[in-house]
């Protein structure tokens, strides 16, 4: 009688090479995967006695050691399994849609033992014996689980998901009003984290700014709708403290309306304020590493193996010591009765507001305690407002992807509680309500940068996948450009794609920015491998003002740098990621950080083409194409346009009247790109980690 065997061994292939850099570039070619392959030795001859041989079978799984569904294994060429009566060395190939194709060399010593099979090459792989055959062995099955990596998605994170409905959100006021409606509707929870917190900042804004009162326009505080919304629902807020494990740096980032609901035990609205305790270096390049993929963990806990007792678990890598508390939590993300999660780059602050005008005079732009008459005046266009324009984005995923919004938050929340981190006295520990229901066709993965002990830093390793992959455009929108720690990716990419555009809108720094000698670095080399294939703008706004409209008397021409917040990526219209990580080495390598990529060729071109009809502006919108080298033509054209237009008035503004500034009012910049390279001098020479 054949009996079922218990034991198994793991083979780990070793670490991830997306994640470490090691990446060759991009998939290998899949007619060097099917071309014939030889067996590598010859089977030894069959035990005395055998008369079923043993078969040798392979599975084609994914990093978490899930199957994947239509993955093609062959083993020298034929199928799985493969049948031997004694030791042998097979080659196998497997490939898969939307996965990186592997080859693995197949191991077996004659044994039927859980460490007789070995696999070398994969990635990943654990093996083991299926069926034990006969007394003498005779009859068995040995397994391979040979794991295949995603081609776009991260290994190091949790597990990608199918069946999500992703929601796009192009511009700050849109993302806050679908926010502000979910919560009002919650039910069992809400969870809210913010790198800084004001209890009076303004999601909510009355079209009619200069006759709200004062009270009406102070009504849709984000303090006012998370109060409402805990008389119904538990109400979590975990926000950033600086300085590490510097208790007193709490109170920087909140303040007291919101610190008096941690003191209240019974009002159902809890607190945390969480350190980042990385240590950075000033100089030199940050060492920590994230921790190694542990396979065999995963593939435990799959229904599939669960008669498999697999070996022992990777440990964890040690992080080495560095310099400086300078680090933080800088993720953003709401997540409502565990169903609806937004994954968003605004902190919750009243600037962080706008609509797609960018209006340099938009009444809205205005603080909770502001007047009607002061945003009357706005509106008039005698004073300017508080705020700059400012560009942000946001995603709602509605479906499985949104628990893992969930688990993260709650990962963070629970070790904050056990840490007895600043206002955590009264709260409790957060659970997960499970997977939401899937209704859409996104496939959705959320990519973290996790300091120690959570040690992990998927985000640079989708990124790296990401840029890998692109074969048509990468487009890229962010507060910074200076992650240096991709600049090796993005040469490769352009250099092995000659028809691959880069398109980049950042904001301008000056000397005194710590980072802008990366920055320089960053698109100096970049223009050195891609010449006229990468365009790097900055955003700006525009308007003038004649004496007659200024309260002083006096015109004014309105130039504004942008605040451009943005963390946005768009490559071949199949994968958008937004949240709140930059491109800056931190917030690939330490700074707490949450993205959402978004596998959806249907939202990724949705966004792709708001995104690029904002930066050329309503007057060239309809020439933004499905033609990345016509829309790097057409952004380049508007730059160029828009800053012949600022210098023209530049240039005549000092002789100019009332009546020629109302003459010339319509000659203004089309949308909002503008021509930038960084250069110059800078104060600061710190690290390419640092800033």
């Amino acid at each position: 009688m054949r009996q079922r065997a218990r034991g198994a061994v793991w083979a780990l292939g070793g670490l991830l090479c997306g994640a470490a850099g090691c990446d060759d570039g991009g998939t290998r070619a899949a007619s060097m995967m099917d071309a014939a392959i030889e067996p590598v030795i010859d089977a030894a001859p069959a035990p005395v006695g055998c008369t079923q041989p043993t078969r040798v079978r392979v599975e084609a799984v994914d990093a978490w050691g899930r199957p994947i569904s239509g993955a093609q294994v062959a083993v020298d060429g034929a199928g799985t399994p493969v049948e031997a009566s004694g030791a042998g060395s097979w080659a196998a190939t497997l490939t898969a849609d939307d996965h990186l194709p592997t080859s693995a060399t197949l191991r077996w010593d004659g044994r039927v033992a859980p460490d007789a099979l070995a696999v070398e090459g994969a990635p990943f792989a654990l093996t083991g014996v299926v069926d034990a055959g006969d007394a003498d062995g005779c009859g068995a099955e040995l397994v391979a689980l040979v794991a295949l990596e995603h081609a776009w998605f991260a290994s190091t994170a949790r597990p990608w998901s199918r069946g999500n409905r992703v929601t796009f959100f192009a511009t700050p006021d849109r993302a806050w009003a679908d926010i502000v409606e979910r919560v009002r509707a919650a039910r069992r929870s809400v969870t809210w984290a913010t790198w800084w917190w004001k209890s009076d900042a303004l999601l909510v804004r009355s079209a009619d700014a200069a006759a709200a009162s004062t009270e009406a326009w102070a009504s849709g505080s984000a303090l006012g709708l998370l109060e409402d919304a805990a008389s119904r629902a538990t109400v979590r807020v975990l926000v950033n403290q600086f300085l590490g494990e510097f208790d007193g740096a709490a109170y920087l980032t909140t303040d007291a309306p919101l610190r008096a609901h941690a003191d209240d035990p019974d009002d159902g609205f809890e607190l945390v304020a969480h350190g980042n305790a990385a240590g950075v270096p000033i100089e030199g390049e940050y060492t920590g590493e994230p921790a190694p993929v542990d396979f065999e963990a995963r593939a435990r806990g799959r229904a599939e193996w669960a008669d498999v007792d697999f070996g022992p678990a990777t440990l964890r890598q040690a992080q080495s010591a560095d310099l400086f508390d300078i680090a933080s939590f800088h993720q953003k993300a709401v997540v409502v009765d565990g169903q609806a999660a937004y994954v968003i780059g605004m902190n919750t602050q009243s600037d962080y507001w706008d609509t797609s005008a960018h209006a340099v005079f938009e009444p809205r732009r205005m603080p909770a305690g502001s007047t009607p008459e002061e945003r009357a005046a706005v509106a008039a266009r005698a004073a300017l407002p508080a705020f700059r324009p400012f560009r942000d984005f946001a995603v709602r995923i509605d479906g499985p992807a949104a628990a893992n919004v969930e688990a993260y938050l709650a990962q963070l929340w629970n070790a904050a509680i056990e840490r007895a981190d600043p206002f955590s006295h009264d709260a409790t520990p957060m659970e997960i309500a499970g997977d939401a229901a899937g209704s859409g066709a996104g496939a959705v993965q959320i990519q973290m940068t996790l300091p120690p002990p959570h040690d992990e830093q998927s985000i640079l390793e989708g990124q790296r996948k990401a840029i890998a992959q692109a074969r048509r455009y990468i487009l890229v929108e962010d507060q910074y450009w200076r992650a240096t720690r991709l600049l090796d990716d993005l040469v490769g990419a352009l250099e092995a794609n000659p028809d691959l555009v880069l398109m980049v809108l950042t904001n301008a720094i000056g000397r005194n920015d710590g980072g802008k000698k990366w920055t320089i670095h960053m698109d100096e080399t970049l223009r050195a491998a891609a010449g006229d294939r990468y365009v790097l703008l900055q955003p700006r706004a525009f308007d003038v003002q004649t004496g007659a409209e200024a309260q002083d008397g006096r015109k004014h021409l309105h130039d504004l740098a942008m605040y451009l917040h943005s963390k946005l990526m768009i490559v071949d219209d199949r994968l958008l990621v937004v949240g709140s990580a930059n491109k800056n080495n931190r917030s690939l390598l330490y700074d707490g950080e949450m993205n959402a990529a978004v596998l959806d060729p249907a939202v990724a071109k949705t966004a792709r083409e708001a995104v690029l009809k904002a930066w050329v502006g309503p007057l060239r919108a309809d020439r933004v194409s499905d033609d990345p080298a016509a829309n790097l033509a057409l952004l380049r054209e508007v730059a160029d346009f828009n800053q012949q237009v600022l210098d023209g008035w530049n240039a005549r503004w000092a002789g100019l009247s009332d009546a020629d500034i109302e003459a010339d009012r319509a000659l203004r910049p089309l949308g909002i790109v503008f021509p930038y390279r960084p250069e110059g001098e800078f104060t600061l020479d710190p690290g390419p980690d640092t800033f």
